[in-house]
């Protein structure tokens, strides 16, 4: 089930339902559709643009089988709709007759038209047609969609490149119109079937715009806006990125680093778009699965802490929600930080009580995954591995802090600290690889670093840590003398920046009676 949406305009929309049943057209596409594209500038100039071609008088009788008269009334018809559309123009379709006729008519014109300036009105024309009313999408469809769609494929292909004035216009109203025939949304047609050869020729064209790195802006926004459409239907979500790897190229796109970001740096549009695309993707379970070899959480994250735009935040904010509890996600948004970035947003004013119930459940998701991945028993077996990383267990505080005294239960003896002897004899068995002038390899300078962290938060919470780490050298017997003594000369007796600043800080912890004053001094 497709949750609707965030809300990303002033349109009516009602509460959750499958693949948003009770939206009306605008409420269900949001900003997907061609003409909310770009910022205020371009959507004024894409606005005038659009105005100034429903003016058009087309010269019918320059093509072949088309019924002139008829057409000649209906754009009359259409030089009378409202500049944010409205269905009353189109009432001469209600006629059956005239219905098949006119719908026969323009795509007869398309099918011959040399004229860049007509063409475009047509496209323009059965766009603003299907966007006022959905259910005219079948006007185009039944027997006769394979030839229909065929016949838009080629402008497409013949005009992708036109420098012509309406060539942007066309391009980007023609993208959305082929993407709404292949799926109208749910009551108002099915799907194709999959495979289609028509669908998978588009995908091609929609995976080509995001992988060609010379890609304008403009081009990459009209792809991922039919995307918008199509990914919302299962069947045609899964085909297609099985073939094209959609998921791989949003990605690619949503890092800093690629040349799009570069050039378009914190373009609310391309952002919004991006993380509408993904965020469909992440409802099939595959996909979110292989979602994780990428860096998008790590990226949304990012964009969540630069850009401010509430619908950008939404989506982000959406993903995040499908990808929750699946494949490795909850441990890379921990480790990157998550959890302080959903305070953050938590505390801010949503105008959609949908966006606090997400952030809700993502939140409810992350923090009993920070409890298993701080268990004693996973950070145990992370030990007996031999190596560590900066895993949650070892950035949490409270994991030290509720569990310090289970690593040294007190009223036992030392010989009975399981754990703590086992990482105190994983960090000797590290400096005595040192001592041998043995090679230390970056995950053993890494392994030593965290160990110095944790007993430094180890001393820190036990009610006897510190006197413990001074005075176990009889527990061991390798020569090697106490755990402090070990890490004081870490300070000092190695090359490696990190590993220094770590037993540093944790001599610090050992000394200091009061770290939490100053530490908050510190900062």
């Amino acid at each position: 089930m497709i949750r609707r949406p965030p809300r990303s305009t002033l349109s009516s929309s009602s509460a959750a339902s499958d693949v948003y049943k009770r939206q009306g057209i605008n409420a269900e596409y949001g900003d997907d559709h061609p003409s909310t594209m770009g910022d205020h500038v371009e959507h004024t100039a894409t606005m005038n643009q659009e105005a100034r071609l429903r003016k058009h008088s087309p010269r019918w009788a320059d093509y072949p089988g088309v019924p002139v008269d008829l057409l000649d009334r209906f754009a009359v018809d259409y030089k009378g709709r409202a500049a944010d559309g409205d269905a009353k123009w189109s009432a001469m379709l209600d006629d059956d007759s005239n219905a098949e006729a006119i719908a026969n008519g323009l795509m007869s014109a398309l099918a011959n038209c040399g004229n860049s300036t007509d063409m475009a009105y047509v496209v323009l024309m059965m766009d603003d047609l299907i966007q006022d009313l959905r259910s005219r999408a079948s006007l185009f469809r039944g027997d006769k969609l394979d030839e229909n769609i065929d016949i838009l494929l080629r402008l497409l292909e013949n005009h992708a490149e036109s420098n012509a004035v309406e060539a942007d216009l066309l391009n980007q109203r023609l993208m959305h119109l082929i993407a709404v025939l292949f799926y109208p949304g749910l009551g108002y047609g099915e799907a194709v079937e999959c495979p289609h050869p028509g669908l998978t020729k588009f995908c091609k064209i929609c995976r080509d715009r995001l992988a060609y790195p010379d890609t304008s802006l403009r081009q990459i926004l009209h792809a991922l806006s039919a995307l918008q459409v199509l990914l919302r239907h299962q069947g045609i979500r899964q085909d297609a990125n099985e073939q094209f790897a959609f998921h791989r190229h949003c990605a690619q796109l949503l890092n800093p680093t690629s040349k799009l970001l570069k050039e378009h740096q914190n373009n609310n549009q391309l952002l919004y778009q991006l993380s509408f695309c993904l965020w469909l993707l992440s409802y099939d379970p595959a996909i979110a699965e292989a979602i994780a070899a990428t860096d998008v959480v790590h990226n949304m994250l990012r964009v969540m802490r630069d850009v401010t735009k509430e619908k950008v935040l939404r989506m982000c904010i959406a993903c995040f929600r499908n990808l929750v509890d699946k494949a490795d996600h909850n441990e890379t948004m921990i480790e990157q930080g998550a959890l302080k970035q959903l305070v953050v947003l938590r505390n801010k004013t949503w105008s959609d009580e949908e966006v606090v119930e997400d952030l809700a459940v993502v939140a409810d998701a992350l923090a009993k995954s920070v409890k298993i991945l701080s268990s004693v028993d996973k950070y145990r077996a992370e030990v007996k591995t031999g190596q560590l990383d900066w895993t949650p267990v070892h950035k949490s505080e409270s994991f030290f802090r509720e569990n310090a005294e289970k690593f040294a239960p007190l009223g036992k003896p030392m010989i009975e600290f399981d754990d703590l002897i086992l990482l105190c004899n994983l960090l000797r068995t590290k400096v005595a690889m040192q001592q041998q002038e043995l090679p230390l390899s970056k995950e053993d300078k890494r392994t030593i670093s965290v160990i110095c962290h944790d007993l430094g938060e180890f001393a820190r919470w036990h009610p006897r840590g510190k006197k413990i780490l001074n005075e176990d050298s009889n527990v061991y017997n390798d020569g090697l003398g106490s755990t402090k003594s070990i890490i004081m000369k870490l300070m000092t007796e190695n090359a490696d920046t990190e590993m220094n600043k770590n037993a540093l800080t944790c001599i610090h912890k050992m000394m200091v009676n009061n770290w939490q004053f100053l530490e908050t001094r510190d900062r």
